[in-house]
């Protein structure tokens, strides 16, 4: 190695300990609507022997050269700029790079087994690693076990790193070919995943299938390829498997020259697809590993063509667009999905005044229908689905506060009046219970009553009052069945409704007071509270625990909001739309990660419009003021 190259060299591992430390695998999150360019970008061409490779957290690539007896770094910042360790281990195949001092490399063709190379450049043998065959992959996991795809013998070694007299172990494999779940043939790749109970995957080429090892279990399950028990896809000579932050699989298909990922839907192969090989940017010619640096994207040791791949991510966003209008205008109405499917949005108010009209979306259609009107228009009045697949109207306000409730029958498309509430209300919250009863608080200038409608009786039925006088709160039900009612105007206090009880008690209270918000249950139990109307506070959020009754609050959104939706997507991310900021902005909030990010803008402001979930996963959003008819779909 030239002096100048040893100086860059040292620089540039200075580099790396200073800002990260610790040097791992990268294994992102990835959205289930991504994919990859399939046209590749060749970062490195003619290497002899292409096998492994290692990309770091901070996104240096490692390869080891087999054919120059090096080790070439490569920078992403700048992939023209590459570092060789000149360390003359000859025929190297595999490489793990733990940290910066943890550097192992196969050594078989140079000292018969498995070395580690120091920071300093010196290379240490390890213990009881001296094999008669080559590793032709490595692990190396945070308790210190280097796993060895033991490639010939048709098994999977491990290795203590911290005690020099534990024996060289058998995981996986018998030491002779076969298909059973006990032995393999010819495996090649390997992934412990040490995020749950390191597992064991292995990518049995010879078997053109993965087997599953748990934890010191010698016995797998094939959860890919040939002999799976549930439908995947068709494997031929699988030779390296990674996992992403969710689990999900990603292998290298080596004969049928692609690649194959997973997500929520199953498997389907991202690069390579059109199983031939070759040497253009879209085909692959036995590829053997891969790899993701921290941003998503692949990276392809492609052997035959002697080079490695990139192949970006692309995050497909999702977009708004316009769909058929309503045939007339409101805001402050509600929208309320079906279980034929069908979206009935009802009353609300405009221009001429409060709505008695109703009408129906179809989405497989993308047109609305005017279905029967209610016996009264309504402001600040709530809408439930019940049970039975009616919907609950209850109270609002049209020149006076209203008691009145109505029905409305999907099969018959007609309202019919049910039994009065015991008290009016407009500004309250409904809250379908686990035994199909309604729960209804608050509401008006703010009051304690709360009552039950019964749907087999169609009567109302006073309940234990809250501690609070609230309206213009929010109410959810939680997964123990209990209702979480908080904030209102001018308080932050929160209180849980017991139904077995009927009795309701005082819990953590808010961070922030707020009214006009809104409430969402996360897959995790906990339930997010965004904006509100408050002195400035609509840009904050914060979280509650069910199971400590405390509040916590998170980031803020980068817009402040009233009078706007929230939905639950169905990667359980949260979705807030419109609002009194005059804008067309949305965001996402991500319970994986406790961010928000920026969503796609709609196409028109919104103030107190109304949204739902479609069946299909879309989000409706429509109307709102100034008196819109329009809708969209994100």
């Amino acid at each position: 190695m030239f002096i100048a190259e040893m100086v860059s060299l040292w620089i540039f591992l200075f580099i790396i300990k200073k800002t990260s430390g610790i040097v791992s695998y990268n294994q992102p999150r990835i959205d289930s609507n991504s994919s990859w360019n399939p046209n590749g970008m060749t970062i490195l061409s003619n290497i002899s022997y292409l096998n492994d490779i290692f990309i770091d957290i901070n996104n240096t690539i490692f390869i080891p050269n087999y054919d120059d007896k090096q080790i070439l770094l490569i920078d992403q910042q700048n992939f023209s700029s590459t570092l060789n360790l000149s360390l003359s281990l000859f025929n190297s195949s595999t490489i793990f790079v733990r940290s910066i001092d943890e550097i192992y490399i196969d050594a078989y063709y140079t000292i018969g087994g498995i070395t580690e190379i120091k920071s300093n450049l010196t290379i240490e043998q390890i213990s009881r690693m001296i094999l008669c065959q080559q590793c032709l992959d490595l692990f190396v996991t945070e308790n210190n076990i280097l796993y060895c795809s033991f490639n010939q013998h048709h098994e999977i070694l491990s290795q203590s790193l911290t005690n020099d007299w534990s024996p060289l172990m058998t995981v996986a494999g018998t030491g002779s070919e076969g298909s059973t779940s006990t032995t393999l043939r010819f495996p090649y790749g390997i992934f412990i995943d040490e995020n749950t109970n390191q597992d064991l995957f292995v990518a049995d080429c010879g078997n053109n299938r993965i087997q599953l090892f748990p934890f010191e279990k010698l016995t797998a399950t094939t959860i890919v390829g040939s002999g799976s028990m549930n439908i995947t896809i068709d494997l031929n000579c699988p030779t390296g498997i990674i996992l992403d932050f969710d689990k999900y699989l990603f292998i290298v298909d080596s004969f049928n020259h692609r690649i194959i990922g997973e997500n929520q839907y199953g498997f389907k192969c991202l690069v390579g697809c059109s199983n031939s090989s070759g040497s253009a940017s879209n085909q692959l010619y036995y590829p053997w590993s891969v790899n993701f640096d921290s941003y998503g994207n692949l990276f392809v040791s492609d052997r035959k063509n002697q080079r490695i791949q990139k192949f970006e991510l692309i995050i497909y966003s999702r977009v708004w667009i316009n769909i058929a209008s309503m045939n007339v205008p409101r805001n402050e109405h509600i929208a309320s999905l079906l279980v034929n499917g069908k979206v009935l949005v009802s009353s609300g108010q405009n221009s001429g005044g409060y709505i008695n009209s109703a009408e129906l979306y179809d989405s497989s259609a993308d047109n609305w229908t005017m279905t029967g009107n209610m016996s009264t228009g309504r402001g600040g009045y709530t809408a439930s689905v019940l049970f039975n697949g009616k919907v609950l109207v209850s109270g609002g306000y049209n020149g006076g506060i209203l008691k009145s409730a109505e029905l409305y029958d999907p099969t018959t498309n007609h309202w019919t009046l049910t039994g009065y509430m015991n008290n009016g209300r407009y500004g309250h919250t409904s809250s379908v219970l686990l035994n199909g009863t309604i729960l209804v608080t608050g509401g008006n200038n703010a009051m304690t009553n709360v009552e039950l409608y019964d749907p087999s009786t169609g009567s109302w039925t006073s309940t234990g009052n809250m501690n609070v006088a609230r309206t213009r709160h929010g109410a959810l039900v939680l997964s123990n069945g209990k209702v979480l009612v908080t904030g209102g105007s001018s308080n932050k206090a929160a209180e849980l409704y017991d139904p077995a009880t009927g009795i309701c008690t005082i819990t953590g209270s808010m961070n922030v007071v707020r009214s006009f918000f809104t409430m969402s249950k996360l897959s995790n139990g906990k339930i997010l509270v965004a904006g509100g109307d408050n002195n400035n506070v609509g840009v904050t959020a914060e979280l509650y625990d069910p199971l400590t009754g405390n509040w916590t609050m998170i980031g803020n959104m980068s817009v402040a909001r009233q009078y706007h939706t929230a939905s639950i997507l169905s990667n359980g991310k949260v979705l807030i739309s419109g609002g009194s900021s005059s804008s067309t902005t949305t965001e996402v909030y991500d319970p994986l990660t406790d961010s928000w990010i920026i969503g796609a803008n709609m196409n028109v402001v919104r103030k107190s419009p109304a949204s739902v979930v479609l069946s299909n996963g879309k989000v409706l959003v429509t109307a709102g003021s100034p008196s819109l008819s329009s809708a969209e779909l994100y």
